[in-house]
């Protein structure tokens, strides 16, 4: 009973490691403090617009290797009934390459107009389903987009600089100069390896092995000294 009792703490202790490593962290961030951004933004505008369908975003170097977990973006809308989509893609050369996640986002905050002092609006919080894994050192992107509605991408107070955009799904013009979208990147870090399920498993049926082996050898040294 008392062998059990140690197996199955070394177990709870395997598992309890695992949750904590996989907890969520900063993969990337450029946002001031408490979150701060600029009232100024890059438009995103749609087909019907008299600026024509914009696309625009900003790059990111992931700081840790990490399955993604949600991203917060300073994005606003002035349309009554708000929603922009939103492109995480890979690295083409210094530009946007191949999408490798979209997102459908109805909650971005409704801001019509502004005043020369605003109100920051809340940052719109975009869920990833796949939970791609982005690897530390890399480079993406994070593209805003609409098919009718206008918005913008607010710029960061950072420093932080790189802007893409396109118009009427042209070719992808760079800024590399210019001051960033203002966002943040969260994920679970599996920069550090964790302990697979079936690891874990076959971690267990070998710690189960010796302690079993164990015990068999002392009931055969018992049975021969009788």
């Amino acid at each position: 009973m008392k062998r059990a009792h140690t197996l199955l703490g070394i177990v709870l202790l395997t598992f309890s490691f695992s949750s904590a490593v996989e907890a969520s962290t900063v993969i990337f961030s450029n946002l001031g403090p408490g979150d701060i951004f600029s009232n100024a933004g890059q438009l995103i505008s749609g087909p019907t617009s008299i600026f024509g369908d914009q696309d625009v975003g900003s790059q990111f170097i992931a700081q840790k290797t990490a399955a993604l977990d949600f991203m917060e973006l300073a994005l606003t809308s002035d349309n009554v009934t708000p929603s922009l989509d939103v492109w995480l893609m890979s690295d083409a050369g210094g530009l946007p390459g191949s999408i490798v996640e979209a997102f459908s986002l109805s909650n971005v905050p409704h801001v019509s107009s502004c005043p020369p002092v605003c109100p920051v609006p809340p940052l719109t919080v975009a869920t990833s389903v796949l939970h791609p894994t982005l690897l530390a050192g890399t480079q993406y992107w994070i593209i805003a987009s609409t098919s009718g509605n206008t918005g913008s991408f607010r710029l960061n107070f950072t420093g932080d600089i790189g802007t893409v955009g396109r118009v009427n799904g042209g070719p992808w013009i760079a800024a590399p100069l210019a001051t960033a979208s203002a966002f943040r990147v969260n994920g679970n870090d599996i920069s550090t390896a964790v302990p697979e399920l079936a690891s874990i498993w076959l971690l267990t049926l070998g710690i189960a092995g010796v302690l079993s082996r164990a015990g068999w050898g002392h009931r055969k040294v018992t049975k021969l000294r009788r």
